[in-house]
């Protein structure tokens, strides 16, 4: 477990299975490009949009920032290590950005 004002992201998620974010854009491809499912806490612009449709996709749990505390993110993360589903979804955006060349 890291807390840090910045830790290199590609490293980190090259070895993560959940990645706790805001949303924004930049962190959600580096996760979908190591295959790792999000516990997202989306804060302002798009980033409410982009939790959304991640947990659509059952990539993402989604937790709104007024409900954070250590019960609800230790529920969100247990959510996504112990479902299968966001590993399988995260799988399947992971593989259509391959098909679209990126």
């Amino acid at each position: 477990f890291i807390i840090a004002s910045y830790v290199p992201q590609s490293e980190i998620l090259s070895e993560a299975d959940v990645f706790i974010t805001h949303g924004g854009m930049n962190s959600v491809h580096d996760a979908i490009y190591f295959n790792v499912p999000f516990v997202i806490i989306p804060h302002d612009k798009d980033q409410p949009m982009i939790a959304q449709r991640l947990t659509e996709l059952e990539a993402a749990h989604r937790l709104l920032k007024e409900h954070v505390n250590v019960q609800t993110l230790n529920e969100a993360v247990t959510d996504v290590l112990s479902n299968e589903k966001y590993k399988h979804g995260i799988r399947k955006l992971n593989d259509s950005f391959l098909e679209c060349g990126g």
